[in-house]
């Protein structure tokens, strides 16, 4: 995400904000799914409009690393750029210029590289076409940039997108858009007063390329005038489905009357500031969850630990000898499996008293 102007937290995502300093401007997000969050390796970069991560996805043996890269550069006469050369006087050092050196010093070409985000670069049908690693076919290639490479319906090169297209020579990586199965036209990226235009891209490395299996450009939404654009890679991942986790969770405990009464607050205060109970809190808020495993066990230790104070500050009493006989004939009430319904017991129950007549 780009121009997010603020942090951003999604559900089921570990979200790695980065925000510029005074100023409400700019702001980026990546977010990773939790059950790959553990792989995950933050990259050091010199600008607020740059960040980078490593992850390893696939399964064992075929692990693959993968290096996001997301930027946003804002466009040249913004309020931003201007307070930034007034501040640093002329010529000053571009986002581009900061993205190269990076790239330069944590790029590998052997991985996979992924690089998104919001350039205010136009390029019309230009691209960079990568080196493959065979010295016959690159030298049959023509390395400049060629209007045969991609589609595009935005039609104009500025100055921005000729910079652009110079770092990814530099780099050896090539644009999405436009050159993959699900944007064949090349779609309008950005949408707003002026026109309509493509200054967002997706760029990888060649390696990456071969594993991408779409590229897309979605529909405007109401929350940005750009267009979220959708990579498809062929990789094979484990990911947890939260609604299958939800499934096998139990709830809180529900068996117990809090009462109305007084010294009731201090009571549970006294509870929850118990040394054992802090101890069991402060483990489990410094816990992650990146399995099904472990989200499950962290839902039993949060239900033990609740249930653990409600029974110091409201002892459970055992059921009478009538209630727990009561319990045990609604126990065989209860269906063993989910199509096995209240008509289905009654039915069974009436073909026994058949059975005994």
């Amino acid at each position: 995400l780009q121009e997010t102007k603020g942090e951003i937290f999604i559900p089921d995502y570990q979200c790695f904000n980065s925000l510029r300093k005074g100023t409400r401007s700019g702001g980026l997000c990546i977010g990773i799914h939790r059950s790959i969050s553990k792989q995950i390796k933050t990259l050091k970069t010199e600008s607020p409009d740059i960040q980078a991560v490593k992850i390893k996805l696939g399964q064992a043996p075929d692990f693959k690393e993968l290096t996001i890269v997301n930027v946003y550069d804002s466009p040249e006469h913004s309020s931003f750029k201007n307070r930034m050369r007034l501040n640093n006087g002329s010529p000053s050092v571009t986002t581009l210029d900061t993205l190269l050196d990076f790239s330069m010093k944590n790029l590998d070409q052997d991985n996979l590289i992924y690089l998104s985000g919001d350039f205010n670069a136009r390029t019309a049908s230009l691209n960079f076409e990568p080196t493959s690693g065979d010295p016959e076919l690159d030298n049959a290639r023509n390395s400049h940039p060629c209007e045969t490479f991609r589609s595009s319906k935005d039609k104009v090169v500025n100055t921005r997108g000729k910079l652009f297209l110079d770092f990814l020579a530099c780099t050896n990586l090539s644009i999405l858009n436009g050159s993959i199965l699900g944007d064949v036209l090349g779609e309008f990226t950005s949408v707003n007063y002026n026109g309509s235009s493509v200054v967002d891209y997706v760029a990888a490395n060649q390696n990456l390329r071969n594993l991408a299996s779409s590229f897309k450009v979605l529909d405007l939404t109401k929350h940005s005038d750009h267009k979220p654009c959708v990579t498809t890679l062929a990789i094979k991942h484990n990911f947890i489905a939260s609604d299958a986790i939800l499934e096998s969770l139990q709830s809180a405990p529900s068996k117990y009357k809090w009462p109305n009464e007084d010294g009731m607050d201090t009571r549970f205060s006294i509870a929850m500031n118990n040394t054992l109970v802090k101890e069991k809190a402060t483990k489990l808020a410094g816990k992650s969850c990146c399995s099904k495993e472990e989200v499950i066990q962290m839902n039993t230790d949060i239900v033990d630990l609740y249930r653990d104070v409600a029974d110091t500050v409201i002892p459970r009493k055992l059921p009478s000898t009538t209630n727990r006989n009561r319990l045990k004939r609604g126990n065989r009430m209860k269906p063993k499996n989910s199509w096995f319904d209240i008509t289905c017991i009654r039915a069974k129950r009436d073909l026994n008293m058949l059975a005994l007549n």
